[in-house]
């Protein structure tokens, strides 16, 4: 813009040919940044009849009352542009308003906005103000826009009676409610004159059928059902509206087949049908749809083969039949079709090898676009063909829970892809593992029979995020030259196999690593002191090994720590060092079971730990590595039972001391780690009383205290922790009547056993005239001092029946 010239001629304004005077303003993308003022000389372009400033940022500003002003205005776009705040009420003075659009903002409304609305701007044809929050019901005469086109109130929070009437407006084309999940009621009769174009109303309880009349939606080219919580058969009407090229009836309780009518579909691009209850064989009217580009049927009872001439679909880009029954090999055309990007077909039934037929020509090969291969959880088997490899777009192959049992000798005389995941975990690969030619993120091939030492070739996979080779029976040491991946390696996972010698120190600068599991394996020597540079770690584990070692105080400085386990090895010394604090800031659970740990824990030795958890029930989150492929697992023992955990729950705090040489009282100051879950003191040799300051640990779910030297009477106060549901105290030398309390009552006889001065259920000895509740002789508050301590495998499933462990979701192999 140039002051020296008219601005008549600059770009997005327009003024009247013969008074001079502003008409349309477009400032739609013009990156405006600031505040729209009161004062602002806009408001004095009162012959403006059009303006458009969407895609500005005013900086989460209200709209300006003043736009009242601006009374000639037909067309006003304010959408995208950051405004927040009540729309004000002086925009329905604009009368002539014949377009308004405020979509996309952090606006509100008051709740009789659109009932004033609908008596005001009559002359509107087009209205979007999706995630306006409303927060009301559409006015039932809302028809009387009878020159309404086009409307869109998508994530507004609407509640109240869907509003059929909608349906009435003779000029209406588009309608779009998506989002609004607390309204509800049912699709109304359609009638022949109509002219629909498209509707939007996924997420509404619209309960129910469809109705029949559906077919009369002539002019209808997309139609998105998903979540409505539909039911029954998808009727065959369907099959008269030829124009539909965008179809979602995903996520509704939709049965039987789908329609042999959809045949007459020839113009869909698009079909999704996923997450219903819909049954039989794959339909074969669908391979008529030859412009189809998106197709998916997952999460059905869908069953049989897929038919062999799946090239039919010769546009297909996306294909999704996962979560059904499939079964039979998969068929070879699949793949030949050249503008194919994703298939997935996990959890089905397919079997026999893995074939491609004459795709895997190189000429053929040079146009596939195949990006993600996902087949896992089949019954697939043989060997993974060499050429697959070969795809140049392919980023994820996903392989695993097959039959596997081997890899094509493959060439390097070819481009290599860059892949993102490489799954071939739970398979019947065996021998010695080759590294396919191919540049990785992330290579998981777990519970698998590979043998031999770990093959340096990984070392060269400089982009390697994720590394899980648990569960094999790899043998050798821990490679020295997986020190080269540090710059982005996130997880290395070496659980469960048979190597052994050190682990080395090859961690200096492993900035990204977050999670490090080597338990499982024959490791001896120390830690390694290059962890202390490991800044991001969340999880450690080493347990099951044969490290000789102290207790790793140098660790309690790593921000991030929120799993150490160290259990079943050799560690011995202190768990407390008199001059320096505990650290460990983030520690959420720690094992260090069954080692040789000694000497007494003073009375104040958890006063300055930081065992606190997110108070966030609204949904699941683990600790660990956050990709969606990769989760941390552990083993947790509970009443002397082993459990495989597949998650570690960011709500789980635990602490296990089992099996050590710990003496003297435990701490009166364990009552100060209110959040915690577990806790496993049993096996020791503890002495003293029981601490009454359990009795702060609300949260706590599950404790055992058997197999020490502890006596006097269990605290009456143990009672009152109604999340208590796994409590063990026996071989003890506790008295005294046992708390005649739910938590108490529910266990098994042998929780209390080898205690001879208890009585009272549920063991069998009765406590005759004893006062059942007498309160617990008082404490000596004698402090002992030793070092600190931390361990615990990360979990996340039902140890007993608590919240926390009811929450958490795993599987659990009980050895």
């Amino acid at each position: 813009w140039a002051k020296s010239s008219d601005c008549c001629s600059w770009d997005g304004i327009t003024c009247n040919a013969k008074s001079g005077e502003v008409i349309e303003l477009d400032f739609s993308c013009s990156c405006f940044h600031g505040i729209l003022n009161a004062n602002s000389s806009l408001f004095k372009l009162q012959k403006l009849r059009v303006l458009n400033l969407d895609n500005n940022d005013f900086e989460s500003s209200m709209i300006p009352t003043q736009f009242n002003k601006l009374m000639e205005l037909t067309r006003l776009n304010l959408s995208d542009s950051w405004f927040s705040g009540i729309i004000p009420t002086e925009l329905l003075h604009l009368t002539k308003l014949v377009s308004l659009d405020l979509d996309s903002n952090s606006l509100s409304a008051e709740k009789s906005f659109l009932s004033k609305l609908v008596q005001n701007l009559t002359n509107l044809e087009e209205l979007y103000l999706g995630l306006v929050n409303i927060s009301s019901e559409i006015p039932q005469n809302i028809s009387n826009l009878s020159s309404l086109k086009s409307l869109s109130l998508d994530d507004c929070n609407l509640i109240g009676e869907f509003p059929s009437s909608l349906f009435l407006i003779p000029t209406i084309q588009s309608i779009n409610l998506n989002g609004n999940q607390d309204m509800e009621g049912t699709l109304p009769e359609f009638n022949v004159n109509n002219s629909l174009v498209s509707l939007d109303l996924s997420w509404i309880k619209l309960l129910g059928n469809i109705p029949y009349s559906i077919k009369n939606l002539k002019h209808l080219n997309t139609l998105k059902l998903q979540f409505c919580k539909f039911h029954g058969k998808i009727p065959s009407s369907f099959g008269n509206l030829f124009n539909l090229t965008y179809l979602d009836l995903s996520s509704n309780r939709f049965d039987g087949q789908i329609p042999s009518s959809f045949v007459n579909l020839e113009q869909l691009t698009t079909l999704r049908v996923g997450s219903n209850m819909l049954s039989g064989n794959f339909p074969l009217s669908l391979l008529n749809l030859t412009k189809l580009t998106d197709l998916s049927l997952a999460d059905n009872h869908f069953k049989g083969s897929l038919p062999p001439n799946m090239s039919l679909l010769s546009n297909l880009e996306t294909f999704d039949a996962s979560d059904n029954t499939f079964n039979g090999t998969l068929p070879s055309s699949l793949f030949n079709i050249p503008s194919l990007t994703s298939i997935v077909l996990k959890n089905n039934q397919l079997n026999g090898i893995l074939e491609f037929g004459n795709s895997s020509s190189p000429s053929k090969l040079e146009r596939q676009h195949i990006s993600d291969l996902d087949l896992s959880n089949n019954k697939i088997k043989g060997q993974v063909p060499q050429w697959v490899w070969k795809l140049p777009q392919l980023m994820i192959l996903n392989l695993s829970t097959n039959s596997f049992t081997g890899l094509e000798i493959f060439s390097n005389d070819f481009p290599r892809p860059k892949i993102i995941l490489l799954d071939l975990s739970l398979n019947a690969f065996q021998g010695p593992l080759v590294i396919p030619p191919v540049y990785m993120e992330a290579l998981l091939v777990s519970q698998n029979n590979f043998t031999g030492k770990i093959p340096r070739s990984i070392c060269q996979l400089s982009s390697l995020q994720v590394l899980d080779l648990s569960n094999n029976n790899f043998t050798g040491s821990i490679p020295w030259c997986l020190k080269k991946l540090n710059n982005d390696l996130s997880v290395l996972n070496l659980r469960n196999n048979q190597l052994s010698g050190n682990i080395p120190e090859i961690f200096t600068n492993a900035t990204e690593l977050i999670s490090l599991d080597v338990s499982h394996n024959k490791l001896v020597g120390t830690l390694p002191r290059s962890l202390k540079s490991c800044s991001s770690l969340e999880v450690f584990n080493v347990g099951d090994n044969k490290i000789n070692d102290t207790f790793p105080f140098g660790l309690n400085t790593l921000p991030k720590l929120q799993v150490l386990v160290l259990r079943n090895n050799k560690f011995n010394g202190l768990l407390y060092n008199p001059h320096q604090t505990f650290g460990f800031s983030k520690l959420q659970i720690i094992d260090i079971a069954n080692n040789h740990f000694t000497g007494n824990l003073p009375s104040h030795y958890f006063a300055d730990w930081n065992m606190t958890t997110p108070k966030d029930f609204s949904g699941f989150d683990y600790i660990g590595y956050g990709g969606s492929y990769y989760r941390d697992s552990m083993v947790l023992m509970s009443k002397g039972v082993e459990m495989e955990l597949e998650r570690i729950f960011t709500l789980l705090t635990a602490i296990d001391f089992s099996g050590n040489k710990l003496g003297g009282k435990i701490p009166q100051s364990i009552g100060m780690l209110k959040d915690l879950i577990l806790l496993n003191m049993s096996s020791n040799d503890f002495t003293g009383n029981i601490p009454s300051s359990l009795a702060n640990l609300t949260q706590l779910e599950s404790l055992d205290l058997s197999h020490n030297k502890l006596s006097g009477q269990i605290p009456p106060t143990l009672g009152d922790l109604t999340s208590l549901s796994n409590i063990t105290v026996s071989h003890n030398q506790l008295v005294g009547p046992i708390p005649q309390r739910a938590q108490f009552q529910t266990q098994d006889a042998w929780s209390f056993e080898e205690n001879f001065g208890l009585c009272g259920l549920p063991l069998s000895k009765s406590c005759g005239n004893v006062d059942m509740e007498q309160p617990q002789e008082q404490e000596s508050e004698e402090e002992e001092e030793e070092e600190e301590v931390i361990s615990w495998i990360a979990a996340a499933i039902a140890l007993a029946p608590g919240l926390i462990f009811g929450l958490t979701i795993g599987h659990i192999v009980i050895t």
